[in-house]
């Protein structure tokens, strides 16, 4: 008779070496996975952050190469370390300006224009505008506040700074600017709204811990990059000036954006640099100027007060007039006797006097 042999199997101790040996590797290999994924996931982050600073600085970057003549100013926002103004040019090649008779000009809320077609003017009001002179000076005047004639434009609260030369033009043009605010860190876009006619500010990028502008200024033979852009005496902004015998222009910005990086990674910067048009260029002109007085209100249109009339010279009051010798009055005349009125008709008491009835 044939025994069978037992069939082979394994203990409980061989069984538990096996499970923990399964799950040494189940864990490496997840560890693996969650790391890859990890990895996986601060790359799509930091590839969607460097995209959105990218974004950010090709828009604005558009924006400040159309810069009017390459120039930046201090409307509707001071430009500075984290904020920016310039103005961009709207329409065709503008329009004449012409002198005011007498010595009106600078004075008035109003500016004598010559356009080809009347009509056009009405294109002007509601939006900013840019005056150049023969000079390269240049204004920027916040709001055109009407077009009341066919040869003049209108423009509220805002007298003109800078003087008449000739080929003197009036451009429409578009009044920006950029703001960072570091407590919502949110950059802001500042324009004058028409509708509304005041100030209006539209967020355009969200979560930024820093929005940082610099201002290269270039030689022949050094470049300086400052902080804030340079100025005069008086505050005015200057695109030009001379330090030690040697031109330099405003040539580039730089422009920072950073983010803050995911699970406290740091922070993530993208710089641009802007070449600013204009430079070495004869044509280009100052920093535009904001006009004396340069409110945004509506107000509607201001009265023409019209050109001051000429007084003319003083007239001459030529010689006193001799008033010659006083008249003699004569002798008084002699009143005569007083004239006897008569007695009464009635002397008795409660009788009528004469003439009574």
């Amino acid at each position: 008779m044939t025994r069978r042999r037992p069939t082979a199997g394994m203990t409980l101790v061989e069984m538990l070496i096996a499970m923990t040996v399964f799950a040494v590797v189940l864990l490496i290999t997840s560890s693996g996975i969650v790391t890859a994924l990890r990895v996986n996931r601060v790359q799509e982050e930091a590839t969607s952050s460097q995209a959105k600073l990218r974004r950010i600085v090709e828009v604005q970057t558009q924006e400040l190469r159309g810069a009017v003549m390459g120039a930046v100013s201090d409307y509707p926002v001071r430009s500075d370390s984290d904020s920016i103004s310039f103005g961009l040019l709207m329409g065709d090649g503008g329009i004449t300006v012409e002198d005011r008779p007498g010595v009106s000009w600078g004075s008035a809320n109003n500016s004598f224009v010559y356009s080809s077609d009347p009509d056009y003017l009405d294109e002007f009001v509601g939006h900013p505008a840019v005056m150049v002179n023969g000079d390269r000076q240049a204004l920027l005047i916040p709001v055109i506040t009407g077009a009341p004639a066919g040869d003049r434009l209108n423009h509220n609260g805002c007298k003109i700074s800078i003087p008449y030369v000739d080929h003197t033009r009036l451009y429409r043009a578009r009044a920006l600017g950029m703001r960072h605010d570091p407590d919502d860190r949110t950059l802001y876009q500042v324009e004058y709204d028409t509708d509304a006619g005041e100030l209006v500010e539209t967020p355009i990028a969200f979560d930024l811990t820093e929005v940082t502008f610099r201002y290269e200024y270039a030689s022949a033979d050094d470049t300086v990059v400052l902080d804030t852009p340079r100025r005069d005496s008086g505050g005015q902004l200057l695109i030009t000036y001379d330090d030690g015998g040697a031109t330099y222009e405003l040539a580039r910005l730089q422009l920072t954006l950073g983010t803050e990086a995911s699970e406290g990674r740091g922070e993530r910067t993208y710089v641009s640099h802007i070449e600013m048009r204009g430079l070495g260029n004869d044509d280009r002109v100052a920093s535009p100027q904001l006009c004396e007085g340069g409110g945004t209100s509506g107000g509607g249109d201001p009265v023409d007060p019209g050109d001051p009339v000429d007084p003319g010279d003083p007239v001459d009051p030529g010689d006193p007039v001799d008033p010659g010798d006083p008249v003699d009055p004569g002798d008084p005349v002699d009143p005569g006797d007083p004239i006897d009125p008569g007695d009464d008709d009635d002397d008795e008491p409660g009788g009528k006097p004469w003439g009574g009835f």
